[in-house]
């Protein structure tokens, strides 16, 4: 938190702080409980793939992470206030773990997998999809996550999630929009190239159609901008996973 609180995005040309209690009130209640949130996640990760290549995790953990700010940028955006922000930014967050425990069942065959682009269009990607949906939902259900976060891991793929929960729709245009982040002209990440593009291929027509369904349409730009804008704290976020 310290950190965080201290860091150009939220410090500026501010005075250093070195109490936990000053830090809370420069970051605000709902920046330090989604930096708690994603720091214990992420320490979760880390014990989870221990036999992974170390780089993969964080470049998919920092993938993650701008999913799930890009999820409560829209959370907020929605007028009628159907899903939270707070659910939102965790659906984003956990969406993918069926993914995760796929590389720590199998970390040098799904390393090479996930590095090559996650070979689209193929039998082996639509394989893939089946399984990672599937395995993340039947995880959340174990672990009792709330089931719409589990639901949206299973959803956050499928041909008619447009017809499934807003959370659903809200993640899976979420998880289209990290070249949109990382090409703005307020991003500022030191590290573009570790921030990765998702295990989609082109989706445009539907990106539209969840746009239009969510009536954010005119709002995109914005809420790219203002997660470009969070760029610095995103990756302070995602150096967890090389402590």
């Amino acid at each position: 938190m310290l950190g965080l609180a201290n860091s150009v995005a939220f410090a500026g040309s501010a005075k250093p702080i070195f109490k936990v209690s000053e830090a809370i009130v420069r970051l605000g209640a709902d920046t330090v409980l989604t930096a708690a949130f994603s720091q214990l996640t992420a320490q979760w990760l880390r014990g989870a793939c221990k036999q992974s290549e170390r780089s993969l995790i964080h470049a998919l953990w920092l993938e993650y992470l701008v999913t799930a700010h890009c999820a409560a940028e829209i959370a907020r955006r929605l007028s009628d206030e159907e899903v939270e922000v707070s659910l939102a930014y965790a659906a984003g967050l956990l969406h993918d773990v069926g993914t995760i425990a796929l590389i720590c069942a199998q970390p040098e065959p799904m390393s090479r997998f996930v590095r090559s682009g996650y070979d689209f269009g193929s039998p082996l990607y639509a394989g893939f999809v089946r399984a990672h949906t599937r395995l993340g939902g039947a995880l959340l259900h174990r672990w009792r996550t709330p089931s719409e976060i589990a639901t949206v891991a299973v959803c956050h793929h499928s041909k008619s999630v447009l017809s499934e929960s807003a959370a659903s729709i809200i993640v899976f245009l979420a998880d289209h929009l990290h070249g949109a982040v990382l090409d703005h002209d307020r991003a500022g990440f030191e590290n573009p190239e570790a921030c990765r593009s998702g295990c989609f291929g082109d989706a445009t027509q539907m990106i539209m159609a969840a746009l239009a369904a969510l009536g954010i349409a005119d709002d995109l730009d914005v809420l790219v901008g203002r997660v470009a804008a969070e760029s610095r704290s995103i990756e302070m976020l995602g150096t967890v996973i090389h402590l």
